[in-house]
């Protein structure tokens, strides 16, 4: 089955696994991404503790050198009841709590312009380099200052006339406007949450400076409280003074004017109202209560009509409502009797009849009763109507003797309304009068300060609590993102599954690099071959394939060593092998299988036909257990020799002679050797160096070998150090583990 190479990036990461357009892939491809990033920072962690430290020492330092900030903090605190300037006993508006709008009023004036200037000026700020920015000439313009007046000395030695300085100093208007510019920047003005308190607070670099600023911030703010509300007092006196005698002459002339009115018209004033008002006020109560009787006792009769008997007892004056709920209860005492005789000793007895005839007389009793009831009821009714038909009457007469003086009465309560709207402006404006009196012979206001501020103690900048641990962190942080930049920046392919991504191609495995000497890596890389080998060689039809070619990308991904390595691997597996050098440009096998030279024929004579005998050709290797077909260096004519038809027959017969055939083939992008070898090849095995070989490169090679329709069996990686890779957390990195190499390191006994 033939894999079509799938797109590669300049990465290959397990981000390209999982299918798009699901949350599963999603979640697992960011579970797999931190998983990732954590395996490499564990295993450059060397790295990662360099840098953070390097970078810790960089922010500790940088954060030591900072200039210091030291911030003073004083409260104050404004009542939740405002001094008013003039008091009504019935206010139009209730009063009030403080609302969030005076308070941020109250914050703005914190900060105004009037007392920050009084504080400018008590202090003497102006004359200070702090919060005066003219009296900070700066390090650059004192480096441009010795520049330009190193430049008038220059000009002025060669003689050239230089224009006058113009520029004049700066005003003392302009001086004092930047210096409040700066005590406003440093100043910070803030309700406490949902109280009355305001926190002011200051920032400077001496900790005693910035107590004195806030201090008198606060101290000058309660003064201009106090000045404003005694300002407000002095001119609300003084207005008040001005409308008092209008209002009092005003009020004399309104209370003659009602006693006048009432004395013109007769209108006599009773306990409440006029005499004949409380009269009809009198007779309504008397009405509606009469009104009330009728409508109870014609329910009364209603319901009398309807069901026999009223319910309603109406006080039950006579008692006669509790005498027939009496006879009621006898009469059903007498049913039961005569019920439980008859049930007995039936209706025909001495005791029945006696039943029957007590039964009649209370049902008698009942029946006279009622009639008695029904006959009071209608009586009480009567009498009843004939009341309210009389109020009736006499309410009605006190209302037209009244309606004659309803416009008499009407203008007279208009004036005394007036006269008393008068009496009691009146009233409160001389109240008012002697308040404000009082209040502008003393100073007072409705702010006071809460606490004073104390100089501070340790610097409010920088915070060594704050920034040391953020430094840390962010070292770590920074220390760990280059590790992780650097690890993505290299180039090559890191693991199986980056090649299976990146390519299409199956993985076969990985050969560690096995450095001089190093017997357990040794055994490892031989142990890797054969499994190579063994995944390589898995048939795919009826029969295991007879030739097996080996290529890699680029020079140096160790294409011949792997190639001896399959055939020794093969060869103790009991099959006869042969390893042919078909790499005719740098002659690598034939170099490394006969290091003194070939002087007998070679593959290169059997393809131009002046050799017929493969016999004569093919040497055997005792060291390495197979047969070798050496080659020569043949550059120029690689590429002819391999695209005549003289190859395919020469490999039909090689594989017809031998159980398995391993060509080490020249690099996929050196030439197009490897194009024509891998056309007629059962298989091909293509190698990549691990953390070497551009993905672009494996790319563009599996997409030639495909070209020529070659069968890949799969890819490897060669290289792999052994070391780095156990660190690397993966499923198949446990194989280079410190417990597996200890496995392989530790000693066995033999025996004997």
């Amino acid at each position: 089955m033939r894999h079509l190479p799938a797109p590669l990036h300049d990465d290959w990461s397990v981000s390209h696994v999982a299918p798009q357009g699901t949350a599963t892939a999603r979640a697992g491809i960011e579970r797999a991404l931190f998983a990732n990033a954590l395996r490499t920072i564990r295993r450059r962690w060397r790295l990662v503790a360099l840098v953070s430290v390097i970078l810790a020492a960089a922010w500790t330092a940088t954060v030591a050198f900072l200039p210091k900030k030291y911030q003073a903090t004083a409260t104050v605190i404004v009542d939740s009841r405002q001094p008013e300037t003039i008091r009504f006993e019935r206010p139009l508006v209730p009063e009030q709590p403080i609302e969030i709008g005076t308070m941020a009023s109250e914050v703005e004036i914190i900060g105004s312009r009037v007392v920050l200037l009084r504080t400018v000026q008590d202090l003497n700020l102006t004359a200070n380099p702090e919060f005066n920015p003219h009296l900070q000439p700066g390090a650059l313009k004192s480096m441009l200052s010795e520049v330009v007046d190193w430049s008038v000395r220059v000009v002025s030695g060669w003689g050239i006339p230089l224009p006058k300085d113009d520029v004049a100093p700066p005003s003392e208007a302009s001086i004092l406007e930047d210096t409040l510019d700066t005590i406003r920047d440093r100043l910070a003005v803030a309700p406490v949450g949902l109280s009355h308190v305001i926190r002011v607070t200051f920032t400077s670099q001496n900790p005693e400076t910035a107590s004195k600023v806030v201090n008198a911030i606060v101290h000058h703010y309660t003064l201009e409280n106090v000045e404003r509300s005694s300002r407000r007092t002095r001119e609300a006196h003084e207005w008040i003074s001005q409308r008092l005698t209008e209002l009092r002459e005003r009020s004399a002339r309104s209370a003659a004017a009602v006693e006048k009115y009432r004395a013109e018209h007769g209108l006599i004033k009773g306990r409440d109202a006029s005499i004949v008002q409380e009269q009809i006020s009198q007779v309504s109560t008397e009405l509606l209560r009469a009104r009330t009787q009728r409508a109870e006792m014609e329910a009364a009769v209603e319901q009398m009509r309807a069901s026999g008997l009223p319910e309603l007892q109406l006080g039950d004056p006579t008692g006669a409502y509790q005498l027939l709920a009496r006879l009621r209860e006898q009469s059903s005492v007498i049913s039961a009797r005569y019920a439980e005789i008859t049930r007995r000793y039936g209706t025909e007895n001495a005791a029945a009849d006696q039943a029957r005839a007590q039964l009649a007389d209370v049902n008698a009793s009942i029946a006279k009763e009622r009639d008695r009831l029904r006959q009071t009821t209608l009586s009480r009714l009567a009498v009843a109507r004939a009341t309210e038909t009389t109020l009736s009457r006499t309410l009605a007469d006190l209302k037209s003797r009244s309606e004659a003086a309803d416009s008499d009465m009407a203008q007279l309560r208009a004036l005394e309304r007036e006269a008393a709207t008068d009496q009691d402006m009146y009233a409160n404006f001389m109240t008012r009068w002697r308040e404000t009196g009082e209040e502008a012979k003393f100073r007072a206001g409705n702010v006071r300060i809460l606490s004073e501020a104390a100089a501070p103690i340790t610097p409010s900048f920088p915070k060594m609590s704050l920034f040391l641990p953020i430094g840390f962190v962010l070292s770590f942080g920074a220390a760990s993102f280059t590790t992780l930049v650097l690890e993505r920046i290299r180039p090559g392919v890191r693991s199986p599954d980056d090649l299976e991504q990146g390519t299409g191609l199956q993985s076969l495995g990985l050969l560690p690099y096995v450095p001089k000497g190093n017997k357990f890596l040794r055994q490892m890389f031989e142990e890797s071959v054969s499994l190579v080998l063994a995944r390589t060689l898995l048939p795919t039809g009826a029969t295991k394939p007879r030739s097996l070619l080996v290529t890699s990308t680029l020079p140096g991904e160790g294409k011949t060593t792997t190639a001896v390595a399959l055939a020794r691997a093969a060869a103790e597996q009991g099959m006869r092998v042969l390893l042919v050098d078909a790499d005719m440009r740098s002659q690598a096998l034939t170099s490394m299988a006969f290091p003194e030279g070939v002087s007998h024929p070679n593959l290169a004579d059997l393809l131009q036909g002046s050799c017929t005998s493969t016999n004569e050709a093919i040497v055997w290797h005792e060291r390495w257990g197979v047969s070798v077909l050496p080659v020569e260096q043949l550059p120029n004519a690689a590429m002819r020799l391999f695209g005549s038809g003289a190859w395919e027959g020469l490999l039909n017969q090689l594989t017809a002679q031998f159980d398995l055939v391993i060509i080490d083939s020249p690099p996929v992008l050196v030439g197009g050797d490897s194009w024509h070898l891998a056309r007629f090849a059962e298989i091909t095995v293509l190698l990549t160096r691990w953390r070497s070989t551009a993905p672009d490169a494996v790319a563009y090679a599996v997409s030639q070998l495909q070209s020529a329709r070659a069968t890949l069996a799969g890819a490897v990686l060669t290289m792999v150090s052994a070391a780095e890779y156990g660190s690397y957390g993966l499923g198949d990195s446990l194989a280079y583990s410190h417990e597996l190499m200890h496995y392989y390191n530790r000693r066995r006994p033999r025996l004997h």
